[in-house]
């Protein structure tokens, strides 16, 4: 199995780990939203659970 990162929209990414990460400066009271996207390549005839 193979995942690929497609966007990251400014995210730190550790691939030891897997994990992408935001440093984010927010006001109170305020939010932001965040997108990413990735691609899951796997073997044809298996099953996999995401």
């Amino acid at each position: 199995m193979e995942v690929d990162d497609l966007v990251l929209n400014n995210a730190e990414h550790d691939p030891k780990k897997g994990l992408l990460s935001w440093k984010l400066k927010l006001q109170p009271r305020k939010s932001q939203t965040e997108q990413f996207s990735f691609q899951v390549k796997y073997p044809r005839g298996k099953y996999i659970s995401l």
